[in-house]
């Protein structure tokens, strides 16, 4: 089972690389000023924290249950320690997964996949140097969030694929991957 798992976010990893996207801009620190910092990581201590060395650690309880409402959180994958971050959510008929991982690909390629593939992307302020937020689609049912800092794209996904879980909604949904990246971000 644990193999299957790895292999979905092996998957999913990739499927980071090339999936996202829209024009209007929101800043990291507009959003952080409005959104609740001080609910516990799944790990215990404030959102942000890294409490225990993994990055799973940055996203808070509340954070995870407002990515994915009526899911409930698994173990986070141990071996990512600091460099990635992987998951599981149960939903009603399967795992959605919340991953953060380097990209693949560098920015640039990222967000022109992402715009070949038709996503609405959105231009983010505030995160690393440069980010950019797709809500995902009916075809491809995630969320990401993919940032540059010091010349490596960072991507953070919330992924609904055959998990049975809704779609969490906007604005919450960008809102909270933006309080997950800016903390991520700060980190590097």
């Amino acid at each position: 089972m644990k193999l299957a798992h790895r292999s979905l976010a092996v998957l999913t990893a990739v499927l980071l690389a090339t999936a996202c996207g829209g024009d209007d801009k929101k800043s990291a620190d507009t959003v952080a000023a409005g959104g609740d910092t001080s609910a516990a990581p799944i790990t215990g201590g404030e959102s942000g924290d890294n409490v225990d060395g993994t990055l799973c650690s940055l996203a808070s309880a509340d954070d995870i249950a407002a990515l994915f409402p009526g899911g409930t959180p698994g173990e986070a994958d141990p071996s990512g320690g600091q460099q990635a971050c992987t998951l599981p959510i149960t939903g009603p008929s399967g795992a959605a997964y919340f991953l953060m991982t380097p990209s693949l690909l560098p920015y640039d390629d990222r967000l022109q996949n992402d715009t070949d593939l038709g996503f609405t992307i959105s231009q983010l302020d505030g995160i690393g140097e440069r980010a950019y937020y797709s809500p995902g689609n009916e075809t491809f049912p995630q969320a990401d969030l993919v940032f540059e800092k010091a010349g490596t794209a960072y991507s953070l996904r919330a992924t609904y694929t055959n998990s049975g879980l809704t779609t969490a909604a906007e604005p919450g949904l960008q809102e909270t991957m933006m309080r997950i990246a800016a903390a991520w971000a700060a980190t590097l």
